[in-house]
């Protein structure tokens, strides 16, 4: 049914359809007899023009078929249609005009005479306008399912079965208006009914035929529509003549009537009066040329079309007219002369051209020169509204142009020029060549002639003798969209599953964005998804490419626009981009006092810079980056300037996203993103077993030494080679002056303190990995100045002495009393497990030197078990 009343209360006319969706078929439509033979190759099919209701250009773009051969139409004229052969599967085969052999033939209306074969029968080849039902014969077909829409349980198989059409299979997963049935990409649904011109044996209720209506040639001109008494579905009435839906809304699709063409070149979008070959049929109207439509204000005038300036004389061979062009070359054979026989001289420049007088107004014209006369004279605007012959004048350039007598611009004019408005009903104003075609254009169901009818709306019913379906109103809106996380950099193709999308590119727009109160798109806000694609013919499935954005969420809107008529759908919150992230800032450790410039590597910064914010998040506030860059998607530059009190210790947070743009996100805190202030370097001292004189300064030895002995460090302590630097080498056996410097590319590695704290630890380990090292097992002696230590103390939050914990050589060797056998078997116990254990003995928070080891557990155990105690007189 359609309507122009939205509330469905009035107005309201009643279409029945064959039900055929339930199967493939093809709805099959006669348009006409075949005029002569065709073998497998012609692309040419003659067919009687039809002569009234619709011509048969409507089927431009259509499908038609012969016999069983399929073929898509490309063009239309008169008669002929000119196709693409062996469309939808089929083959091409050769077709005759007239079937059943014998004495049979056909006129041209179809109508077949003569005697057949025996057991045949005179017929007439018939061409069909073919239209596919909701299942496309290309896609293959299983007892009705469309294996191309989704599955539908488990009949006959998995693997086979998809979604048979029709609402009573809704239940079983195929329903696009009802979740949580879920498309997966590539899949689309026709959920629709196709209304196109043409066909005319389908019956419209429709009040066409009453008192005030004209109906006339298979066409009805409702003038008063209005509900009449038992026109709904129902209690239907048929009218006698046909109501055609002529089209959907976009003008570009409305009937035309070819009526003239282009009499003069249109070279200029801006120039809004037209000469025609015949304006007798165009008053009031709009015409088509090209793809452009013109509002023609009024009725026809006079302009100037040509401008000459010689004149003709004679007679033409066969009475053919005698003219003369611009150069005063003469046509038309015969005796044919032009006055003057001189060219002008003395032109140095062309210029433009104007009228004088006539009543006329708008003419417009410019020449060219050559040799010193005009060799060419292009009119760009006829002017309009002459009542009689203007002068034509040279308003700009033309110095020195000297006229031969007898010599003067004379203007030729034609009443066939209109007034046009440019680029009506949503086209677009464009230049038009000379002699092409130009056509009335009439609106779709239309009231009165040449008025624009009222928007119409549809819904469609299933209905037999148990009595009517609910109603599938035809609305435009967005079902799903996948994937719904798009790339910050874009690029990612955007299936949209939805209900009245249309069928054209040019009418669909996709957005991602945010609408204004009013729910209108917030241009502002909003970016254009690109390289749209309209995947089925129904318009059910739209593709684009996604652009470049951030943020938290937006919504997805696609923007129907068709002639005068407008729709929009929102789907809000459909979109997100993935939060940032950040996995390294280089350098990690910065220089005190400065000002700091790093680079945040990561992902998901956008291309946007006005988008991205960032900040070091630390204990003395917040420190935002200022300038900061956006280099691309994945890369910062941030500066952070020095302020007295701020110390450049803490987190980088980057955040993308505003409420411009969906919302901002934020990285999380991570130990990639802390940036400190520069360690200072730690010098030890390390003296190794070793005769100096062999690694003289300046040779290979020295140099070996040299990287033997920072590899050895390396590996001990855990902290790359580059972080040590040798800056010198004592004599005293040989003393190795080192620095360990801070990491640049961490915040988190450990110190230089820390590290220093650690050589002194293993040099008084005997089974530490820096005394089973290639040089440095020859330690002797470890300098580490305390005031290292104490900062690798507080850093750690504890210190380097000595704890309040008791030794295991102690609390394994305890005496059980203070006598000698006792005190030597507490002795002996602890002696072993002080030099030969785990446990290093340390003196004064130091720990001992491994030649120092023995000693000092022998000072500790002699004390611990007794024999340095205080003599006390009486205590034994």
């Amino acid at each position: 049914q359609a309507t122009t009343d939205r509330n469905w209360l009035t107005d309201i006319h009643t279409l029945t359809v064959p039900d055929k969706l339930n199967n493939g078929a093809e709805d099959l439509i006669r348009v006409g007899y075949l005029q002569a033979d065709i073998d497998a190759s012609v692309t040419g099919l003659n067919v009687l023009d039809p002569g009234s209701g619709p011509s048969l250009s409507w089927l431009v773009g259509q499908y038609v078929k012969v016999d069983s051969e399929v073929m898509y139409v490309s063009t239309v004229t008169a008669g002929l249609i000119n196709v693409t052969r062996a469309q939808r599967g089929t083959n091409p085969v050769a077709h005759s005009q007239v079937v059943g052999g014998g004495t049979c033939a056909c006129d041209t209306a179809g109508a077949a005479t003569g005697t057949a074969d025996s057991g045949l029968t005179c017929s007439c080849k018939e061409v069909f306008a073919a239209y596919v039902a909701a299942t496309d014969p290309t896609i293959g077909r299983f007892n009705g399912f469309d294996k191309a829409v989704g599955t539908a349980g488990n009949t006959p198989a998995a693997s086979q079965d998809g979604c048979k059409i029709g609402a009573i299979y809704w239940p079983l997963g195929c329903n696009v208006r009802s979740p949580p049935v879920q498309y997966e990409l590539g899949l689309r649904s026709f959920q629709n009914v196709l209304l196109s011109p043409g066909r005319a044996e389908t019956s419209w209720i429709t009040n066409c035929g009453t008192a005030g209506d004209t109906c006339s040639s298979g066409f009805c001109q409702c003038a008063t529509p209005t509900l009449l008494g038992g026109m709904d579905l129902g209690a239907p009435v048929t009218t006698t003549d046909k109501f055609y839906p002529r089209t959907y809304g976009d003008s570009l699709d409305w009937p035309t009537v070819p009526v003239a063409t282009v009499a003069l070149e249109i070279a200029d979008s801006a120039v809004q009066n037209v000469a025609l070959t015949d304006s007798s049929q165009v008053d009031a109207t709009y015409l088509r040329i090209d793809d452009e439509l013109l509002y023609v204000h009024g009725p026809r005038s006079r302009g100037v079309v040509r401008v000459d300036l010689y004149q003709p004389s004679g007679t033409g061979d066969g009475g053919a007219q005698c003219l003369c062009g611009v150069t005063g070359n003469s046509t038309g054979g015969g005796s044919c002369s032009c006055y003057p026989s001189e060219v002008m001289t003395g032109c140095g420049e062309g210029g433009t051209l104007g009228t004088i007088g006539g009543g006329g107004l708008g003419f417009k014209a410019t020449f060219t020169v050559s040799d010193g006369y005009i060799d060419a004279i292009t009119i760009t605007d006829p002017g309009y509204g002459y009542i009689s012959i203007p002068e034509v004048v040279i308003l700009e350039g033309g110095t020195n142009c000297s006229f031969v007598s007898g010599q003067v611009l004379t203007a030729v004019t034609s009443t066939q020029v209109v007034q046009v408005e440019r680029g009506s009903v949503g086209t677009t104003a464009s230049n038009h060549s000379l002699g092409r075609n130009v056509s009335t254009a009439s609106w779709p169901l239309r009231s009165t002639t040449n008025t624009p009818g009222a928007q119409y709306h549809f819904r469609v019913a299933s209905y037999n003798d148990a009595g009517v379906s609910d109603y599938l109103y035809f609305t435009h809106a967005i079902t799903q969209m996948n994937p719904n996380e798009l790339p910050t950099i874009g690029g990612q193709t955007i299936e949209v599953v939805m209900e009245g999308g249309g069928a054209k590119v040019g009418n669909t727009s996709v957005y991602i964005g945010h609408t204004h109160l009013n729910g209108s798109i917030d241009f502002n806000r909003s970016k254009l998804c690109n390289s749209l694609v309209v995947s089925d013919i129904a318009g059910t499935r739209l593709t684009c490419v996604s652009p470049p954005w951030v943020g938290r969420t937006h919504d997805i809107m696609v923007r129907f626009k068709s002639g005068d008529f407008e729709k929009l759908s929102v789907a809000s919150n459909q979109v997100s981009f993935p939060k940032p992230t950040i996995k390294l800032v280089d350098p990690a450790q910065v220089v005190a006092a400065l000002d700091a410039t790093v680079t945040i590597t990561g992902t998901n910064f956008g291309t946007n810079q006005s988008d991205v914010v960032a900040a070091l998040i630390g204990g003395t506030g917040e420190m935002p980056c200022n300038p900061l860059v956006l280099v691309s998607d994945s890369s910062i530059v941030c500066t952070l300037p020095y302020k007295s009190g701020i110390v450049h210790a803490g987190t980088m947070v980057v955040g993308v996203g505003t409420d411009w743009s969906g919302g901002q996100q934020n990285t999380t805190e991570t130990t990639e993103a802390q940036v400190k202030e520069f360690d200072p370097p730690a010098e030890i001292k390390l003296t190794i077993a070793k005769d100096i004189t062999e690694i003289q300064p300046g040779t290979p030895e020295r140099v070996q030494f040299v990287n033997d002995f920072t590899a050895d460090l390396s590996g001990a302590i855990g902290v790359p080679e580059y972080r040590i630097n040798v800056t010198g080498i004592e004599a005293g056996s040989v003393v190795v002056v080192f620095v360990i410097l801070p990491d640049p590319n961490s915040a988190t590695t450990i110190t230089p303190a820390a590290a220093a704290a650690i050589v002194a630890e293993q040099a008084a380990d005997p089974t530490s990995a820096l005394l089973t090292g290639t040089v440095t097992s020859a330690t002797t002696g470890v300098s580490v100045p305390a005031a290292v230590l104490e900062a690798a103390a507080a850093a750690a939050s504890s210190t380097v002495t000595a704890t309040l914990t008791v030794p295991n050589y102690f609390k394994e060797s305890e005496p059980r009393e203070y006598t000698l056998p006792n005190m030597e078997q507490c002795m002996y116990t602890c002696r072993l497990l002080c030099e030969t254990g785990n446990e290093v003995p340390s003196v004064n928070g130091y720990p001992a030197l491994p030649l120092e080891r023995p000693r000092i557990c022998k000072s500790q155990c002699m004390t611990h078990c007794g024999f340095g105690r205080p003599f006390v007189p009486g205590a034994l």
